[in-house]
């Protein structure tokens, strides 16, 4: 629960590949939270909308002026292979080895 968020926090269920639907969610938000993602295991079906649905809403609180926006992703956007030097410190730069998701799919 967070102090304030009936009256401060409003949650939005939208089109993320229709522009004009994310653009009047955003409108007048301090902040926006981009958490959703198509959840299928056709990566036609998912690739394509998500980057397309991301675009849009950065897009969109851009025009907005939206000071902040946070984007949350899933562990299954990152496979850590277990060869990776452990006293590398995992953030933001650190991307799935792809042959070793090759090899393991």
């Amino acid at each position: 629960q967070f102090d304030g968020a009936d009256i401060r926090l409003q949650l939005f269920k939208a089109d993320l590949t229709d522009f004009d639907s994310i653009q009047s969610a955003v409108s007048g938000c301090d902040g926006v939270f981009h958490l959703a993602s198509p959840v299928t295991d056709d990566p036609v079906q998912m690739v394509d909308p998500s980057i397309q649905g991301t675009l849009n809403v950065l897009n969109a609180a851009l025009q907005a002026g939206v000071p902040r926006v946070v984007m949350t992703s899933s562990i299954g956007a990152v496979s850590m292979d277990p060869h990776m030097d452990p006293n590398v410190v995992v953030d933001e730069s650190c991307w799935s080895n792809l042959e070793y998701r090759k090899e393991t799919k």
